[in-house]
């Protein structure tokens, strides 16, 4: 299975202040919410990526076949060293 890494990106003369959500399945970036602390916003990219790729796996977009979605699965993350964001792993066995 995959990890999932989420980095913040600050505002620039162009655009707002933003989250990216990277893993090996796809990519999503999502506007930061000053409504929600830098965990929630590392949090909902997250979940935004998860919900993301889940949908394209029942398009057929991906190359994945499974009878239930692993993508729906619990995580649980962290933050990373030096600034570099956050990473989510999943939790519990895949089958």
């Amino acid at each position: 299975m995959q990890a999932i890494k989420t980095k913040y990106y600050g505002a620039t003369n162009y655009r707002g202040a933003r989250i990216k959500a990277t893993s090996d399945a796809g990519q999503i970036t999502i506007p930061w919410s000053y409504d929600l602390g830098t965990e929630a916003n590392h949090d909902s990219a997250r979940k935004s990526l998860q919900l993301k790729i889940s949908r394209d796996n029942e398009r057929g977009d991906n190359n994945y076949t499974c009878s239930s979605d692993p993508w729906l699965r619990p995580m649980v993350g962290g933050a990373l060293p030096n600034n570099e964001g956050y990473a989510f792993v999943f939790v519990g066995d895949w089958e």
